[in-house]
């Protein structure tokens, strides 16, 4: 760790000399953590760049190459023979724009998805498969352990209080009745 180094007074301004100091205590502060975390976690490096050999360990046993030589060579040519510019895309957004565009919603998405979920499908097999979905929910809370055969096929065409009774089956007891007593 580096010591707090002095500022001359002369010509310096109190502000430029908190900063310095903010500066110089926050690096410090940065190294100290660097330190507890490696001796916490046993680790000695965090980057590749401060131990070398260990990161060499890892690319062999990654199977980069066979040996040292062979992934020393596979670097080297990486870098000689890479390309010789990179495209970088700036977007110059607000915080809000950046947070919408990395969670994926849009105005246009939330629109899309409320066009969606208000949109009512009243075709005979959206109707099958929502009745047969509630009668399989319904049947997990029932007290019956077994169903001889599905009340509702997906190709059918039933009246609505078909599936009224269908429900109302499910709670029904051996006598009849929906366990109501007066």
């Amino acid at each position: 760790m580096s010591s707090i180094i002095g500022i001359s007074a002369a010509g310096v301004s109190n502000q430029s000399m908190r900063n310095q100091l903010l500066r110089q205590l926050d690096a410090n502060q940065t190294q100290m953590s660097q330190l507890e975390t490696e001796i916490s976690t046993g680790f000695q490096f965090q980057l590749p760049s401060q131990n070398p050999e260990a990161a060499l360990q890892v690319l062999l046993s990654r199977g980069v190459g066979d040996s040292r030589q062979a992934v020393l060579d596979r670097y080297s040519d990486f870098v000689l023979f890479a390309e010789g510019h990179v495209r970088f895309e700036i977007l110059l957004i607000d915080y809000e724009q950046l947070l919408e565009s990395e969670i994926g919603q849009s105005m246009h998405e939330e629109h899309i998805l409320e066009l969606r979920d208000k949109q009512g499908y009243h075709g005979r097999l959206a109707q099958n498969v929502e009745a047969l979905m509630i009668y399989l929910f319904g049947f997990a809370l029932s007290a019956r352990h077994e169903i001889p055969e599905l009340p509702i096929k997906i190709g059918g065409t039933y009246l609505p209080d078909y599936f009224d009774g269908v429900l109302r089956s499910l709670w029904e007891t051996q006598t009849g009745s929906l366990g109501l007593t007066l």
